[in-house]
């Protein structure tokens, strides 16, 4: 699997736990990561706060809004897959 594959199955999951369809620790168990699976909870949990900050218009998210939202997600999907690969590597 490429890093850019890697990077859109979180993308999805991150979308999925703001949605509330996942718990954290399924967020963690999705990719293999056990080792360190505080540390990604932690991580999408302040993702979260951020993300719900965002602002969004009612009826749908701007372009300049939609923008703002997906750098988040690639942000944090970043992030994630950081966090992911230290688990695998220990």
């Amino acid at each position: 699997m490429t890093k850019q594959d890697k990077l859109t199955k979180i993308h999805d999951a991150l979308i999925d736990y703001y949605s509330n369809s996942i718990p954290p620790k399924e967020f963690s168990r999705r990719f293999g990561a056990t080792k360190n699976m505080d540390e990604i909870q932690d991580c999408i949990a302040s993702s979260e706060v951020e993300w719900d900050a965002l602002p969004c218009n009612t009826e749908g998210a701007s372009d300049e809004q939609d923008a703002d939202l997906e750098a988040h997600l690639n942000s944090t999907a970043q992030a994630v897959l950081g966090l992911i690969n230290n688990t695998i590597a220990v």
